[in-house]
């Protein structure tokens, strides 16, 4: 028996949602209020029946006011429409782990923690985030040095955090660097150091200890204090996660160091047969252009070489990650 039909049908019922991310790109105000009102009603409906049905069907909704032991057993809830609602509210903790036991219990205090923390952080960060996207974002501005393209984020995409012009972008993009090589086996193994040297001529060195805040607000908040206080200290000691030095940053590669820079326009090598070309006490320093745009000969004026590693346009991040599994194969570290 041919079992094609079937799993024709299977297949075209997954493939039937595809795509539904991308319908609601740019969706307007006016959709999103009918979308809304549309889930209010069904909500309605259903605790219209909850209310309705929870005196009648007990055995659903209150089993443990009669199925169970007697010791274990709750009150039964008071009569009427929404009487119910206090006895929620007003339930001792005391009273939660004798009759529901320890496990119930803290899982509510999980829930209630959640509450109490992002319910109040969500009245104090989005009223700031949503008028920022807004306002610094592409929207449908025209793209600069394109004559009569524009870009097109409309309706609600406008309010998202990945409303960001390309000026800006490179904030995410150095980031994202820093995530991979920090978490990468060649720092922890503590044979990576890495250095930020800034458009406006700042040099950082980043401690390989440093844990990187995961979301962008907090990781920008981080380096506007390091630019404030010049340094970021361990809250545990006295080690400098992250600290401001003096230019130029040839004065803090190690001696015998080979520099190399990144070009899509130089011959294509193989990382790992290039890491293995380096002498017996030689070190490899490699500069990264972590940005959207803008000329990248910052490191022109000392380099050694310049390679390309691989045939197709890499993303900052993942010419990182090649470079480190690279060295991670060739010197052993698992």
């Amino acid at each position: 028996m041919s079992s094609t039909p079937r799993s024709d049908s299977v297949a075209a019922a997954l493939d039937a949602q595809s795509g539904t991310g991308q319908k609601t790109a740019g969706m307007s105000i006016t959709t999103f209020m009918a979308s809304l009102a549309t889930a209010i009603i069904v909500f309605a409906v259903e605790f219209l029946l909850f209310i309705l049905l929870k005196g009648k069907l007990t055995r659903i909704y209150q089993p443990r006011t009669y199925l169970v032991p007697e010791r274990e057993r709750t009150k039964p809830s008071p009569p009427g429409l929404f009487h119910w609602i206090a006895p929620v509210f007003k339930t001792s903790n005391s009273e939660f782990i004798q009759k529901c036991g320890l496990d119930a219990y803290f899982f509510l205090r999980y829930l209630r923690m959640l509450l109490k923390i992002f319910a109040p952080l969500s009245f104090i960060i989005l009223p700031v985030l949503i008028p920022l996207n807004k306002v610094g974002g592409k929207n449908t501005r025209a793209v600069p040095n394109m004559a009569g393209t524009r870009y097109n984020v409309s309706g609600l995409d406008q309010l998202a955090w990945g409303n960001i012009t390309p000026e800006h972008a490179d904030r995410y993009i150095y980031g994202c660097c820093l995530l991979t090589l920090l978490d990468s086996p060649i720092n922890k193994a503590g044979k990576l150091q890495i250095y930020i040297h800034t458009a406006k001529g700042v040099l950082i060195e980043v401690s390989p200890t440093v844990r990187i805040p995961r979301t962008f607000k907090r990781f920008a908040g981080l380096m506007v204090q390091l630019l404030h206080r010049l340094s970021i200290r361990s809250t545990n000691s006295q080690e400098k996660l992250l600290k401001v030095i003096k230019n130029p940053i040839t004065d803090h590669l190690p001696p015998n160091c080979r520099k190399v820079t990144l070009s899509f326009e130089a011959p294509v090598v193989r990382v790992n047969d290039y890491i293995e070309s380096l002498g017996p006490k030689e070190s490899i320093c490699v500069f990264v252009g972590a940005m959207a745009k803008g000329r990248d000969d910052f490191a022109d004026g000392f380099k050694d070489d310049t390679i390309s590693i691989s045939n197709y346009s890499l993303s900052a991040s993942v010419a990182c990650s090649k470079f480190c599994h690279a060295a991670e194969d060739v010197w052993d570290i698992v």
